[in-house]
């Protein structure tokens, strides 16, 4: 049996161990149609098939990827909503057509299955896909493309999680506002971002309640060690079934607004030559603290 830190890590011998449990893997290697199997969303194989797909010269350049890395956004939360569907009951999707990345970069458009897998205690996915791209005359549409620049130009930032909290799409302005590249933070957990993880507990429980939030002030790490102020505005992501799937939404660095709106509020309270609190602001601070000495001796 396999623990959840095995799983986790996918060590090089983690995966050639449940690869060799894997019924059939030697057929698949040489099998002309693309096949990868993926654990938690993460590649542990992929066929020399699979590999010319993504236009990638060595399994290397992909093992341990995050899938979601390569959906096309148009295709993303169709594609991770089938995924999360996978079960004892559901082991097996249709075939549907979607767009992917290739290393490349190089958009290509597939007929794609993916069916559950359980080795021990570990679920495995294996994805079939075949390329159509050349034969039905594919070329991104204006509307791919227009979506393409709107994704990668937008100031604020886009992101979408599964339903564990854990990130399946960024968009590259994530570089500008947390210092981050997009593929160091796909795979990652949300609140790993959070100044206060706490904070991203709060947003969730509210979308959970209310289906959205708009302009949610909270701060996250840089990847520089400061603090960057944001504010988020989400909403939570359901199957037709009504089945919670995730959460998308974007936010935006507010920081530059904060800061001037702190050094307003310190001005205001206090004053300019002995820089001590001013006459309102020693009130107001002198009240506060009545209350709470009152409310401590009450509760004594």
């Amino acid at each position: 049996m396999y623990n959840k830190d095995d799983i986790s890590k996918l060590s090089d011998q983690f995966i050639q161990d449940i690869l060799t449990k894997f019924i059939g893997i030697e057929f698949i290697k040489t099998h002309p149609i693309p096949h990868a199997i993926t654990i938690n969303r993460k590649f542990i194989f992929l066929n020399q098939a699979a590999l010319s797909l993504f236009d990638a010269t060595d399994a290397s350049q992909l093992i341990r990827k995050d899938i979601t890395t390569f959906i096309h956004p148009l295709d993303h939360g169709r594609i991770l909503g089938r995924l999360e569907i996978l079960s004892e009951n559901t082991p097996r999707n249709p075939p549907t057509e979607q767009r992917l990345y290739a290393l490349s970069g190089k958009v290509k458009r597939i007929i794609s299955t993916s069916s559950l897998y359980q080795i021990e205690n570990c679920d495995l996915v294996m994805a079939t896909g075949i390329e159509i791209t050349e034969a039905i005359g594919y070329e991104i549409s204006e509307t791919e493309k227009n979506f393409q620049r709107l994704f990668e130009n937008m100031h604020d930032v886009f992101y979408r999680t599964d339903r564990n909290q854990i990130i399946t799409l960024i968009g590259p302005t994530i570089h500008d506002v947390a210092g981050y590249q997009p593929e160091d933070v796909i795979g990652m957990p949300a609140d790993y971002f959070y100044l206060n993880p706490e904070m991203r507990k709060g947003l969730v429980e509210i979308l959970e309640k209310e289906g959205s939030v708009k302009n949610f002030h909270t701060q996250l790490k840089h990847k520089n060690g400061s603090i960057v102020d944001v504010e988020i505005s989400s909403k939570a992501i359901y199957s037709p079934e009504g089945k919670f799937l995730g959460i998308e939404g974007v936010f935006r660095d507010i920081s530059e607004q904060m800061t001037i709106k702190r050094q307003l509020e310190h001005l205001a309270q206090t004053d300019e030559l002995t820089g001590t609190l001013n006459r309102r602001s020693f009130i107001e601070a002198g009240t506060q603290l009545v209350k709470q000495l009152k409310r401590k001796h009450e509760d004594n």
